[in-house]
């Protein structure tokens, strides 16, 4: 039974607060963004140690996001020369674990980002750098190195390595020397294994040999140039390579709700009263048929006059605890709070206070039970640990993680001292710390910035610096052994027979097993002072101001 028109309350239509009307927006045309070309070099430099900075200059001139290196000799301790040429470029390499010459690596700029493949095998006939840049393109670059001679398992170590890349996923680029002569017999099978690719040969070498290859896969190479140059018996190689467009793809649309607000009673009753079927047709129809032809009638109606509307699919996946009862009860709940944001009654608060609770109550899920992937500060085995008095202190009451904390700011402190380290002498390296630390807590007593000079500093608390203070209590603990008052540890390895007498001639006499070295030795100059000067005089020396060293001169 359909009601008329006059028997409907129809709703109000909602309007935006400043009357926009949304329909004379305009959608803007969206220009990729994606690159699709880039210059790229390679070259044979043989050894980069010494020509650093014309590999680097010569690569900016050129404006060259990628340059591929081939014997580079560059060895496992040095860092000089990566940073020589880390300059305007990043450079990713990997060198010859022993040996000398080999090692290849990737000149890319610094607007690229980057990632290294780690290597999967540790071939034996050639060597290889493999990155994978994720921006502004995508695609993999791989530099390889053969040295000269027979081809022994270089087939099939570049089979595996080419077959550990995925086919489908993005553009390759194979850089390199491969020492391989493509006008020989033996370069037969290297042909037929690479004929996917593909190869542009190049006369790459003084002699007009084509040894150095490029090999591309999903992508094309254009201007290529080459430059003799007499720093190496290779010829400097670069080109453009040009990847294929990609054709912008939109997300997928999910449908939302219909807008009932505009819709006309009066309309939508005359448009379905006319696509009904006559009375007649109808009541013949059974009772399901006439259900499913009065449903369909009105589903198409509404699609005509109020269609669904739709919104980008959401790209991340949704949190593993909202479930389809969750996600209807937090919809009520939204819809309470904006009723009752507008009169703000009792009433209203009371019912969304009642969801709010209702819904806090059923948010109570079992972490087993859902897919959930625990991070990775939490992959370990869980540990209970507190801190106490600056020691942490485990539920298994070891100190382990303690150690580990402790090594952590060790290594951290060792890092930012080995920066400066090549300008500091032995004696200065093993004092620095210490004496940081003790600068560090004088600027702290007095709130003095952290350049200021701790001098006067040291002065007013009466503080040695470390290396006087480690001079000043040896002496001390030397003096305490020879008058018998040091520790009874290190009284009992003197010999009980041992006298402290006067010094003659400038020796001191010991005995062959004492905390001494048997052998006669000359007094320093503080015993001769002392002599005649008196203990207290010695150690006035060595402090700031005067200390006086009462009774048996203990602390």
């Amino acid at each position: 039974m359909l009601l008329h028109p006059s028997d409907w309350s129809p709703r109000k239509p909602r309007y935006n607060k400043r009357q926009c009307n949304l329909g004379n927006l305009r959608s803007l045309k969206q220009t990729s963004t994606a690159k699709t070309s880039f210059s790229v070099g390679l070259w044979n430099c043989r050894s980069a140690v010494n020509k650093a900075d014309f590999i680097s200059g010569h690569a900016n001139h050129l404006s060259l996001e990628l340059l591929a290196l081939t014997e580079t000799w560059i060895k496992p301790e040095d860092s000089a020369t990566p940073a020589a040429l880390s300059i305007n470029y990043t450079f990713s390499h990997t060198s010859r674990p022993s040996g000398r010459g080999g090692g290849t690596g990737l000149l890319i700029s610094n607007k690229w980002k980057f990632n290294p493949l780690l290597p999967l095998n540790n071939f034996v006939s050639f060597e290889y750098h493999a990155v994978l840049v994720t921006a502004p393109v995508k695609a993999y670059v791989v530099v390889i190195y053969r040295p000269p001679g027979q081809l022994g398992d270089f087939l099939h170590e570049l089979d595996t390595m080419l077959s550990s890349i995925p086919e489908h996923e993005c553009p390759m680029l194979v850089l390199g020397d491969m020492n391989i002569h493509l006008d020989s017999a033996s370069s037969v099978d290297f042909l037929s294994l690479v004929h996917s690719f593909d190869l542009r040969q190049v006369p790459t070498h003084k002699a007009g040999k084509e040894l150095d290859l490029i090999l591309a896969r999903s992508c094309t190479m254009d201007n290529l140039r080459v430059t003799p140059f007499h720093l190496s018996d290779h010829i400097f190689i670069h080109f453009n390579v040009q990847l294929p467009e990609q054709p912008p793809t939109s997300p997928p649309m999910v449908s939302i709700d219909r807008n009932l607000c505009n819709l006309s009673p009066t309309h939508f009753y005359s448009v379905l009263l006319s696509s009904l079927s006559p009375h007649d047709t109808f009541s013949s129809l059974q009772v399901n048929d006439a259900t499913d032809s009065l449903c369909s009638t009105l589903s198409s109606c509404l699609d005509s006059l109020c269609p669904l509307s739709t919104r980008p699919a959401r790209l991340t996946q949704s949190h593993p605890w909202l479930s389809d009862t969750l996600r209807t009860t937090r919809t009520d709940l939204r819809a309470a709070e904006r009723k009752w944001h507008k009169p703000k009654t009792t009433e209203d608060l009371a019912s969304y206070q009642t969801l709010l609770s209702s819904f806090s109550s059923s948010i109570s899920w079992d972490p087993s039970s859902l897919p959930y992937t625990p991070p990775r500060w939490a992959r370990s085995s869980a540990r209970m640990a507190a801190r106490n008095l600056g020691v942490i202190i485990n539920d298994q009451l070891t100190f382990s993680d303690h150690v580990s904390a402790v090594s952590r700011s060790c290594h951290f402190a060792l890092f930012n001292i080995r920066k400066v380290r090549p300008y500091l002498t032995q004696y200065a390296t093993q004092l620095l710390p210490l004496q940081m630390i003790q600068n560090g807590t004088v600027r702290l007593v007095f709130n003095q910035p952290k350049r200021a000079h701790v001098t006067q500093l040291l002065i007013e608390l009466h503080w040695l610096p470390v290396a006087a203070r480690i001079k000043f209590k040896s002496l001390m603990l030397a003096y305490r052994v020879i008058v018998g008052n040091a520790p009874t540890y290190l009284n009992a390895l003197r010999d009980q027979d041992y006298a402290f007498n006067p010094v003659q001639d400038g020796c001191l006499q010991l005995p062959a097993h004492s905390l001494f070295s048997p052998a006669p030795y000359a007094v320093p100059e503080w015993h001769k002072s002392a002599r005649d000067k008196g203990l207290k005089g010695m150690f006035s020396n060595l402090l700031f101001v005067k200390v006086e060293i009462k009774g048996d001169a203990t602390e």
